[in-house]
């Protein structure tokens, strides 16, 4: 066989392979994109069936005076019952006067309307959501009131009744310079992960009998400001000194306890004064990556002693430590202590040997995790013998301190 017959033959050969292998690809694409088609049309019926399953099911929650709307039950609203948001707070205020389960407004619209198509149930107690009217009024005034809200800790939503949220003992390490194809820095503060239950609290709000039924307008200002002074009293308390037992773990138990001992030779005078040495102490003691973002907080009688400490032998309330430079000042409503704020909460220590008295630190470490929304159980049975009604109003929260160095606890000696 001469040369050209032989290359003759070499490419019929690899005329007859490609042909072969460009028929598989063929065959591959074929069947690819008919499994591809067979995938889609079986995804387009099944949400065909999902579709006339869910139109089934709204259907049956409508029925019942309940709208399914992104993932969550929600309040019947206007286009459903007729007359608008209003209905709502109109029939949580008709069961808080009158305890009767069916409410029916002046023109009949909400004539269907047992409390439960008309009310958002919560779960397991039995009580009713509060009106997002009333939560909104409640919310205002707590605010006004929280120390930890008035101070910027950071707000955690929850939407269960337990979470994991992560905690460190000292803070993250610096960024290291790391070289091309090198390895990489492991290091990394001691990390705990902490489950957390959000626990629930309840608060009791009475009325007399001849209020509700003379003035709902009345109860609802009354009830609003019981319930946000409460809520405020309960975080204020919980965020300073809670234990975790139970409850939040407070800035007193999850900050550095071991930071600063102040005696009468460390800016305690020995007439039983706090001194400026003391609060320069405290101040150093916190580490400078938080002074600047740092708050002080402490009870009124403490407050009232750093706001007339003095350095050293200096005569007089509010002294200097150094020219321009002064220890206590009062503007807008708060008093500042060598810049920084100072917050107040009643149930925290006195200056005692081996007691937290004195606290300073960074409330954004400081997570006070929430469930959103209040819920009420009416309860005229308790109080029937003085003519009263009870109202049970139930939240859920707790909180605690997510890095330790960022709040330095002092303690007497």
């Amino acid at each position: 066989m001469d040369e050209k017959e032989f290359a003759r033959l070499l490419d019929m050969v690899d005329e007859r392979a490609a042909k072969r292998e460009a028929k598989r690809e063929a065959e591959a694409k074929a069947k690819a994109e008919a499994e591809a088609k067979e995938i889609e049309t079986r995804k387009t019926l099944e949400a065909e069936v999902r579709k006339d399953e869910r139109a089934k099911a709204e259907a049956e929650l409508k029925a019942e005076g309940i709208v399914w709307k992104e993932g969550k039950i929600n309040v019947v609203k206007a286009e459903n019952l007729g007359d608008g948001e209003a209905s709502y707070e109109q029939a949580f205020l008709h069961f808080c006067q009158t305890g009767d389960k069916t409410y029916v407004e002046p023109d009949g619209t909400l004539s269907q309307g047992q409390i439960k198509k008309n009310l958002v149930e919560s779960t397991g107690d039995g009580a009713f959501i509060v009106p997002e009217q009333w939560q909104n009024k409640i919310i205002l005034m707590r605010d006004k009131s929280s120390w930890p809200r008035l101070a910027g800790v950071t707000i955690f939503p929850a939407t269960t009744d337990t979470i994991n949220l992560p905690a460190e003992d000292t803070a993250p390490p610096k960024f290291t310079r790391t070289a091309e194809a090198g390895g990489l820095a492991t290091d990394d503060p001691s990390f705990a992960q902490n489950q957390l239950t959000v626990e629930a609290w309840s608060t009791s709000v009475q009325a007399s009998r001849q209020l509700l039924a003379d003035n709902i307008g009345g109860f609802e200002t009354y009830y609003n400001q019981r319930v946000a002074r409460g809520l405020a009293q309960l975080e204020s308390y919980y965020c300073a000194i809670g234990d975790g037992s139970n409850a939040h773990t407070g800035v007193f138990a999850g900050g550095d306890t071991d930071a600063i001992t102040i005696d009468t030779d460390h800016g305690y005078s020995s007439d039983g004064f706090i001194t400026g040495e003391a609060l320069w102490a405290v101040y150093y003691t916190l580490g400078e990556g938080y002074r600047n973002d740092a708050v002080w907080l402490c009870n009124g009688t403490t407050a009232k002693e750093i706001a007339t400490a003095k350095i050293g032998d200096n005569a007089g309330s509010n002294a200097y430590a150094f020219p321009g430079v002064q220890l206590a000042s009062f503007a807008g409503g708060r008093l500042n202590v060598l810049g920084r704020p100072l917050f107040e909460q009643g149930d925290i220590d006195d200056f005692a040997a081996n007691k937290g008295f004195l606290a300073l630190g960074v409330p954004e470490f400081y997570y006070l995790i929430e469930r959103e929304g209040l819920s009420v159980l009416r309860d005229p049975y308790s109080r029937a013998n003085t003519g009263e009604v009870c109202f049970h109003v139930f939240a859920r929260q707790t909180g605690l301190v997510t890095v330790e160095e960022s709040w330095v606890i002092a303690s007497g000696s």
